[in-house]
């Protein structure tokens, strides 16, 4: 959500500075070719390639997780957080049955505020932006899993790695307006992915939240009560 690993490159964008964890790289490198025929365009079509291409999609994201489990300090078992994300990715999914899928969801250890999608459908989200920003909010957590769940889709792990700040800026609006019509077609109230723009702002790069929702069409307004307990 605010800064996405992608577990190809594995490189995340810090306040306009990146850096790359060696753990993960390799394995997710060498799948590069073979996952690249799941790209549109690709050269591969055939169905037993494309079951290929998912399985190489799996384990990239897989041993990626590993490496940011171990530098984030690990997950914590929440049973009720898994229960509230799998009731909101059923929500999505009616509206959009394109997001069906074996979607995988841990929550981290770390304090700080973020979230993060990996190949094979693994979304992490931390105990700081779960606990401490998203709270008992439904329509927060959709927010959030919406937009991790367009960088899946879109499959932005397999593309080149972003050179620069613009660029991953560029990447997370296209993300965010894949995630506002996830929300819309889900029947949420789409205000709440700008919500969650704002109330994770201090945790972006500078101007980077106000980029967002003005690349959303953001109306100023925010929902009645944005803060309430609201049912998946």
């Amino acid at each position: 959500m605010v800064r996405s690993v992608h577990a190809c490159n594995f490189a995340r964008t810090n306040r306009g500075r990146t850096r790359c964890p060696a753990a993960g790289v390799r394995w997710a490198i060498a799948l590069i070719a073979l996952v690249a025929g799941c790209q549109p365009g690709g050269r591969t079509t055939a169905p037993r390639t494309r079951s290929l291409c998912g399985e190489a999609e799996a384990i990239a994201g897989s041993r990626a997780g590993a490496a940011l489990e171990e530098r984030l300090g690990g997950t914590v078992a929440h049973a009720a957080a898994t229960d509230r994300m799998r009731a909101v990715e059923r929500r999505l999914a009616r509206g959009t049955p394109e997001l069906r899928g074996a979607w995988q969801y841990r929550i981290l250890a770390s304090d700080r505020v973020d979230a993060f999608s990996l190949p094979g459908g693994l979304i992490y989200i931390t105990r700081g932006l779960y606990e401490r920003r998203i709270g008992n909010d439904n329509d927060l957590l959709a927010a959030a899993l919406a937009h991790e769940m367009a960088h899946v889709i879109r499959k932005d792990s397999l593309k080149p790695a972003r050179g620069t700040a613009a660029e991953a800026l560029e990447r997370e609006m296209s993300a965010d307006l894949c995630a506002a019509r996830y929300l819309q077609a889900a029947g949420y109230d789409a205000r709440c992915l700008t919500d969650l723009l704002r109330l994770i702002e201090d945790a972006q790069p500078p101007g980077w939240a106000e980029a967002r929702i003005r690349a959303l069409g953001a109306r100023p307004a925010k929902r009645a009560g944005s803060l309430a307990h609201s049912n998946p």
